[in-house]
């Protein structure tokens, strides 16, 4: 059952018996200690807190904005889960620790946030959830210091730095859209720091816009069959590892530059790619964009096959690097693919036959 903790900020703050909320007196730090359930706490945080931790297995729900609660306070969550409904509950410039077996969860219908920086440890969990169709993007900071999950529940996107650490970030949930691009405003940009892997084992999309950059060692792993790799629009290539255990889909949209067909191409995948056996990386086009282009520039290898799409739309499909898949290729202009497999091999669906 949830409760609203009706306290005020002053010093020991109790709501029931398996709930409190504690002000220490001597640090200012405010514990949050939530043994079952749900509990809501409606007072904005202020400026003379000087942190918080969130303790016990249940979670207590923040609802409202905290615009003075700010520069960079350690929000730590031990156990259980700190639930934000909105944006601005936990301020901004602060930093989310999450520890092994807690939850970080941010629940609201839109706009983008929130605007503090979280440190995934070993079996913590993101969880995103905005409700609606709206593309709303996280502005802050992820690290990884151990194997973390993310748990996307609506269309989300990264807008600011993940720095892998040489971990794995695994995201489940939902079937929908998770974007790497920058938060939409002028100018962003999204930071991928490798060395690491994401590994995507939810079905859905995962898409890639020209306003995302890659450093380091990063691996995709896609581990849920139906997944989708959308090159968007992108005028400088993914320098990353795509690991296909599942099986994938590339598609391309808006990846003409110019209006001449043998200008510089977008929407270049330039790391190696492995198929899994028994395993199909299918190329699609976006029928609203004629003209679609994706380059593999890296080696495509592993005992899956290839798909090449059949949409009647100018989709063009190029393979540059010496392939060494072995599943056979499928589609439309099979033959022609297969023996340019361990070659360049470019393609041009057209409606002419």
């Amino acid at each position: 059952m949830k409760r609203l903790l009706a306290i005020g900020m002053t010093v020991t703050l109790a709501a029931s018996a398996w709930a409190t909320a504690t002000l220490d007196p001597d640090t200012n730090i405010l514990t949050f200690d939530v043994e079952s359930g749900e509990e809501t706490y409606t007072t904005a945080l202020t400026s003379s807190i000087a942190g918080i931790v969130k303790t016990g297995a249940g979670t207590i729900i923040l609802s409202t904005a905290s615009a003075s609660f700010t520069g960079g306070k350690p929000i730590t969550i031990s156990g259980g889960a700190i639930e934000v409904r909105n944006a601005d509950a936990l301020g901004s410039g602060n930093v989310v620790t999450v520890a092994n077996g807690a939850t970080f969860r941010m629940v609201y219908d839109s706009g983008n946030g929130q605007a503090n920086d979280v440190v995934l440890l070993g079996g913590s969990t993101l969880y995103l959830d905005g409700g609606g169709g709206n593309l709303d993007y996280f502005i802050g900071n992820v690290t990884l210091a151990g194997n973390a999950t993310i748990n996307t529940r609506s269309r989300r996107g990264f807008g600011k730095t993940l720095d892998l650490g040489g971990h794995t970030l695994t995201r489940i949930g939902a079937n929908v859209e998770f974007v790497f691009s920058g938060n939409g405003t002028a100018g962003s940009t999204a930071v991928v720091r490798g060395p690491g892997t994401i590994c995507n084992a939810a079905t859905g999309t995962i898409t890639f816009t020209d306003s995302s950059v890659f450093e380091g060692d990063v691996v995709f792993e896609s581990a849920a069959s139906g997944t989708t790799i959308n090159m968007w629009n992108r005028a400088s290539p993914v320098p990353c590892t795509l690991r296909a255990t599942e099986n994938t889909s590339f598609r391309m949209g808006r990846g003409l530059i110019g209006n001449v067909s043998n200008t510089p191409l977008a929407n270049i995948w330039n790391g190696n790619v492995e198929i899994a056996s028994g395993k199909t990386l299918k190329f699609t086009g976006n029928s609203s964009y004629p003209g679609d282009y994706l380059t593999v520039g890296g080696v495509i290898s592993g005992a899956g096959a290839v798909e090449i799409p059949a949409a009647a739309n100018g989709t063009i499909v190029q393979f540059k690097g010496v392939n060494t898949y072995t599943g056979g290729t499928t589609g439309k202009r099979a033959s022609q693919a297969a023996a340019r497999r361990n070659g360049r091999f470019r393609y041009r669906a057209t409606a002419r036959r």
